[in-house]
């Protein structure tokens, strides 16, 4: 598996490294690929400014990286 998410990355890295996290930012109806402080901003923070819980958030961001590793050959 990749190097697993954490809530004290910046949103803008893991969507450049990881763009299958994108889909999930989505359904937490957050549009972080379109924010332009997702390059300062960690996921920690981000989730609590739209009041998720991060937890929350960085499980289901590192369930796409195995989703994604199960699907490759």
């Amino acid at each position: 598996m990749k190097k697993r998410i954490t809530k004290d990355m910046f949103i803008q890295d893991i969507i450049h490294e990881h763009p299958e996290t994108i889909q999930v930012f989505k359904e937490h109806k957050l549009e972080c690929m379109n924010c332009q402080i997702a390059e300062f901003e960690d996921i920690g923070h981000g989730a609590k400014v739209h009041h998720l819980d991060p937890e929350k958030l960085v499980n289901a961001l590192n369930a796409a990286l195995e989703k994604k590793d199960a699907d490759s050959p």
